[in-house]
């Protein structure tokens, strides 16, 4: 290397058998060549680093390899998807993009571009990447398309409303000062003071129970006040499904901490019994956002300074976990807190994120153990002043809704299925019974009326509830997928092995005899009906490799194995150095998990084990 010349760095990846000079050149430029290798979707690259010069001979040969690939796509119909990748850099190159494995006409450079998505441009796509050395195609990305929905009527409602419920008739109450009772079709059925400030409403089969800081009132079906308890004050309310409801509201102790009294209640508001939940330190702060599920678990959560605490506490008066995390460089308010049939907890968070963005409003939601499953930014601007609204049906979707924008349907992975057309002022969302969403719009000037809105699941486009989940199976087991599909009727299924649709799998579950290679990789479902077309999450099928496991060393100086595998007689061999294998025992496997019994005098120290079919 002549000194004081010019020279530049070049870095990328290139196949590790085409470094022919490099090492070479390194030497005679007089630095020390070093690379650095890795697996990259079933092919060995190495990170190439020289000076170019005249000499520089590094990636000659090359074979093209993707280093960004493209990313699945969820649009609404009518609107444009972009699909891009980025190569490694080996020219010349010729591009060909794909989609269902056939090509798109024209379609040849790192970007796809798709305008005026309609259902029937769902598929798969992926990009053929090609030059004189070989080709290369990207991991599939599968596109789904979903259509905008109008509500299936609106009739007026009260300018406030402080809270929504739906019974399992689709009938409909709100509440604010009284309670307005609509029938399924909009109508008002009846009104009635509530005697007590709303803010949260329950229904069981025979009443509507209401709650508030101020007390809780019993109103019954036909619109009577029934009862109220002054001494039952609460910031959030369950009903169970044998007509008992539990009511709970924190108490600030003398050193900061903070309990829950939880109170249980018949059906007749007759008080069964009070538990002090505890376990909310004073360095938490005071929470500002509870749930409460049917079997009295109490739920809280506080937001500042960038952090979340969330914390469950049982029936019992234990807290059973607790969160603390960071979500933003910083969280304005934590709108509520919502709990599912099956204990899981979903947070709505108003954050400055760390990016150009700005705020946002992400919904974060646990399990019933405290563990974080996902976040969904939410698709609108952020508006401190008026929180998002959003309700969790039974089957764990979610409905939510700010003030001037779009009212979306998430399902319980946190992925859309709908959204509205237009814009509404949703300030209270709710679910019934029979899958409905409910919406009260807001009104947005003084002096007018807001709207009640009903969105009927009768004609909603199809998605996935839940996707089929990864599996690991053993060499010829039998394997079943399944996945939960909504939207209105008729659907059909479709599922997909490693990109390709397989012609016979068109049911809700796919059954999988005899496992063999061939049977592994990845899977998706794809659900269809008249206003979507929508692929669930990938599913990774593998084998199971641990045929042979050690469970122990018993007293009788017996090594213990359990075998797996499909049927046969096995030889379980012994080794020292993998060079020369001894017979320890036969056992013969007849499809269930056997136990395997060797001496461990036999076997000796330092000795590694395997278990061989016998042909």
């Amino acid at each position: 290397m002549t000194p004081g010349a010019k020279h530049s760095l070049r870095i990328y990846w290139t196949p590790c058998f085409q470094f022919r000079s490099v090492q070479a050149l390194a030497s005679e430029m007089q630095f020390e060549h070093a690379t650095i290798c890795r697996l990259v979707r079933g092919r060995d690259l190495c990170l190439c680093l020289c000076l170019l010069t005249a000499d520089c001979s590094c990636g000659q040969a090359q074979a093209p390899a993707l280093r960004i690939h493209p990313a699945d796509q969820f649009v609404w119909r009518g609107e444009n998807a972009e699909f891009r990748a980025e190569p490694v850099d080996a020219p010349p190159l010729q591009y060909q993009w794909q989609r269902n494995r056939t090509n798109v006409p024209g379609a040849t450079s790192p970007v796809l571009t798709v305008t005026n998505i309609q259902l029937a441009d769902a598929g798969s796509y992926r990009l053929v990447v090609s030059n004189a050395f070989g080709s290369v195609a990207s991991p599939p990305s599968y596109l789904s398309v979903s259509t905008e929905i109008e509500p299936a009527w609106s009739v007026p409602a009260p300018a406030y409303v402080s809270c929504l419920a739906a019974d399992s008739g689709g009938n409909v109450y709100l509440g604010s000062q009284g309670v307005r009772k609509y029938d399924p079709n909009g109508n008002v059925l009846w009104y009635v003071e509530g005697g007590l400030p709303i803010t949260m409403a329950e229904l069981s089969e025979d009443r509507i129970v209401l709650t508030s800081p101020g007390g809780t009132s019993f109103i019954t079906p036909d619109g009577r006040l029934e009862r109220i308890m002054r001494d039952a004050p609460g910031v959030a309310l369950a009903v169970t499904g044998d007509h008992r409801f539990y009511i709970t509201h924190p108490s600030t102790n003398l050193d900061g901490s903070v309990d829950f009294l939880t109170s249980e209640f018949n059906e007749s508001g007759e008080r069964l019994r009070s538990i002090r939940q505890i376990g909310w330190p004073k360095e938490w702060g005071t929470p500002t956002a509870f749930g409460l599920d049917a079997n009295g678990n109490v739920v809280a959560a506080r937001a500042w300074a960038g952090m979340l605490v969330v914390a469950q506490f049982n029936g019992k008066g234990e807290r059973r976990w607790a969160s603390s995390k960071y979500v933003a460089l910083s969280v304005v308010d934590l709108g509520a807190l919502r709990i599912d049939k099956a204990g899981n907890t979903v947070a709505l968070v108003t954050c400055i994120l760390q990016h150009p963005g700005g705020a946002e409003d992400v919904l974060i939601k646990y399990d019933s153990e405290g563990r974080e499953l996902w976040r969904f930014v939410m698709p609108f601007p952020l508006n401190t002043s008026v929180p998002p609204a959003f309700a969790v049906a039974e089957d764990g979707s979610i409905c939510v809704g700010q003030l001037g924008f779009r009212i979306l349907k998430l399902s319980s992975e946190g992925r859309p299925l709908w959204r509205t057309r237009r814009g509404f002022g949703a300030s209270n969302v709710g679910f019934d019974k029979l899958g409905n969403v409910v919406a009260r719009d807001r009104c947005r000037t003084s002096g007018c009326f807001g709207l009640l809105l009903k969105f009927s699941a009768e004609s909603t486009p199809a998605g996935i509830l839940v996707s089929p989940s990864n599996r690991t199976v053993l060499h010829g087991a039998n394997l079943a997928l399944s996945a939960t599909a909504t939207g209105s009727p008729p659907i059909s299924h479709q599922w997909w092995h490693n990109a390709v649709p397989t012609a016979w799998a068109t049911n809700a579950g796919l059954a999988i005899t005899n496992v063999q290679s061939t049977s592994l990789g990845e899977y998706v479902v794809q659900v269809n009906n008249a206003f979507g077309s929508v692929f669930s999450k990938r599913a990774e099928i593998q084998l199971e490799t641990r045929n042979l496991v050690l469970t122990s060393l018993s007293r009788n100086r017996q090594l213990e194995f359990i075998l797996n595998g499909v049927p046969g007689t096995y030889r379980i061999e012994s080794t020292a150095d993998f060079r020369t294998w001894a017979l320890a025992t036969t056992v013969v496997h007849e499809g269930k998990p056997v136990t395997v019994n060797v001496a461990y005098e036999a076997a000796g120290p330092g000795r590694f084990f395997r278990a061989l079919r016998q042909e």
